[in-house]
């Protein structure tokens, strides 16, 4: 056989037997680099998106692809967790060249395994939280010493989030599984583990492609469900027997993924023109906080037409420290849309998404496991509303793994399930400063918000509370502003991260959502509570019904912020109509 020549290798690799040994150490190489330039140049052309978010967007954008080659698999689960395995560990260890990193995963995922096939009592699922929360605390402490600041430079941290709430869960509900039914409520009741999976089926599950970058985040029961296709399951009317039918989710994952295009859009064009470090320049704080005459100021700088229209815009309200703020905020949150309904997407091509059918119409819910819900957010009139609908699949988390766990079975849930609940979700975040000035700020203004809602509310329906009178659309739009103006500036310094930085922000703003919430507890505090609930009653009175104090209900919600809030409030009750 001849000799190949190949000049550019060294000469041990001139043999033939060596050349693909060769090529394929370049190409491991190379590809990546490949990638690497080809994103550099895109992120110059999308106007400055990062190079690394457009290659993650690129990552999740690949499992539609993938989702499409997980439904025409064999029906064999052993194979879908093979193909998640391999597509997770390519994508992770090889595309994002990220080997370090997927060692500390695997190294989480294998651990918890180990603890959990060999002692199931009651402190092993607590010694996996712990365990868990330790390592992911201290790779968020050495990213942050490495000086990487928010979501610049991805790296596994991102997913370990996401991993660890999925680990944790998956202790819990193997301790469930080992419980009397008698003893669990109906959401353990249907998230328990009775038969302790494979270590494939695990891994499949844990490595799942759907949610491994950005979520969401899912239970192994549902996973399990869906791969074995018992979520699909149905039963004939008219035959009494099962049959297995699994709907078509292409509509709505496109939904999603358009949406997602549009906030793309949003990102390339108006982003880069409201950068939060414009705030932080010394000559911003001399802007006018809000200028009578901003109709006429937008004009004149539009009239300039040197400048891009966007641009103007910009410029406009950069002279308008109030404006400029809100659309920092938005152009924040867009980032996660487009990930979050990306990934949502996905998971419903491949049916991890399908939750049933309406009792109503009858067709198909894909909302098994949203993260976001957009409108939801954008339109909410309240700050409960809001955080509701914001990293959703945290908020179950928090709920259900954090808040309901720390309280002994028969008791409410105190200060210490507060506590440790909100505590939770700040370590789980990271260690910036920034993230714990808006925890705090928000948990105030949670609070405030709720106080609001429970005396303010009424007086704008009729005494029933059955029908809103005319003053009701006013009041759910100054609802929405008040909401959006006030979080806005709350999570500034989970942008910003530095605490000196966020201060100094926060001051440029005349603190005015600390000054609000304030103003609004002296309020109630120094008689305005007494007088709001005595003017209802004597509405209420008036109106001939009988006016009747109830408890606060036992469900409560929990934002990503880590503080807990009841479903109805408590409240009073007119009839059988509940206040909220």
């Amino acid at each position: 056989m001849a000799t190949v020549t190949w000049p550019i290798l060294p000469q041990e690799f001139n043999q033939t037997p060596l050349l693909f040994a060769a090529l394929s150490t370049s190409f491991r190489s190379a590809t990546p680099m490949f990638f690497d330039q080809f994103f550099e140049r895109l992120s110059v052309l999308s106007g400055g998106i990062p190079a690394d978010h457009l290659k993650i967007a690129f990552s999740v954008l690949l499992t539609y692809p993938y989702a499409v080659i997980f439904n025409n698999l064999p029906n064999n689960p052993q194979a879908k967790h093979l193909f998640s395995i391999f597509i997770t560990t390519i994508t992770f260890a090889w595309f994002h060249e990220l080997y370090v990193g997927f060692i500390h995963l695997i190294t989480g995922i294998l651990m918890t395994y180990a603890i959990m096939k060999y002692n199931r009592g009651k402190w092993a699922p607590v010694a996996v939280f712990v365990l868990t929360m330790a390592h992911m605390s201290y790779c968020h402490i050495v990213r942050q010493m490495e000086g990487h600041l928010g979501d610049a430079g991805f790296d596994h941290t991102g997913p370990q989030m996401v991993l660890t709430m999925k680990l944790t869960s998956f202790a819990f509900n193997v301790y469930d599984g080992t419980k009397l039914e008698s003893k669990l409520s109906e959401y353990q009741r249907s998230k328990q583990i009775r038969t302790f999976p494979s270590l494939i089926e695990y891994m499949g599950w844990a490595l799942f492609f759907g949610g491994f970058l950005g979520g969401p985040a899912f239970e192994f029961a549902d996973y399990k469900n869906f791969v074995d296709m018992t979520v699909f399951t149905v039963k004939d009317e008219k035959t009494g027997k099962t049959k297995m039918f699994k709907p078509n989710g292409t509509v709505p994952a496109l939904r999603k993924l358009g949406l997602s295009f549009v906030f793309v859009v949003v990102l390339a064009t108006v982003a880069p023109h409201f950068n939060v470090q414009a705030a932080l320049k010394p000559e911003w704080a001399s802007e006018a906080f809000w200028k009578k005459y901003i109709v006429m100021r937008t004009c004149d700088v539009y009239r300039d037409t040197s400048h891009h229209p966007i641009v103007a815009f910009s410029l406009s309200l950069y002279n308008h420290r109030f404006l400029f703020v809100q659309v920092v905020s938005f152009c924040v949150r867009v980032k996660y849309y487009i990930i979050w309904l990306m990934a949502e997407g996905a998971c419903i091509l491949c049916g991890l998404g399908f939750n049933g059918y309406d009792a109503k119409t009858g067709t198909a819910k894909w909302n098994r496991v949203p993260n976001i819900d957009v409108v939801g957010y954008e339109t909410a009139q309240n700050i409960k509303e809001l955080l509701e609908s914001w990293n959703m699949r945290t908020n179950v988390w928090l709920k259900n793994y954090v808040y309901l766990r720390v309280t002994p079975p028969g008791a409410k849930p105190g200060f210490l399930s507060t506590l440790v609940t909100f505590g939770t979700s700040a370590l789980w975040h990271g260690f910036h400063p920034g993230y714990y000035l808006t925890f705090v700020t928000g948990a105030l203004l949670q609070n405030t918000g709720k106080t609001l809602r429970r005396n303010l509310r009424p007086l704008t329906l009729t005494p029933d509370l059955k029908e809103a009178l005319p003053i009701k659309p006013y009041y759910d739009l100054l609802g929405c502003l008040v909401t959006h103006a006030a979080l806005n500036y709350v999570v500034m310094p989970f942008v910003i991260l530095s605490f000196s930085d966020s201060i100094r922000l926060w001051a440029s703003l005349l603190f005015y959502t600390h000054v609000g919430v304030v103003v609004i507890e002296a309020f109630f505090r120094l008689g305005g509570k007494k007088y709001l609930q005595g003017l209802q009653k004597r509405r209420v009175e008036q109106a001939g019904l009988q006016l009747k104090e109830i408890p606060e209900s036992s469900k409560v919600v929990v934002s990503e912020m880590g503080v807990p809030e009841t479903a109805t409030e408590g409240g009073v009750q007119v009839g059988r109509v509940k206040m909220e």
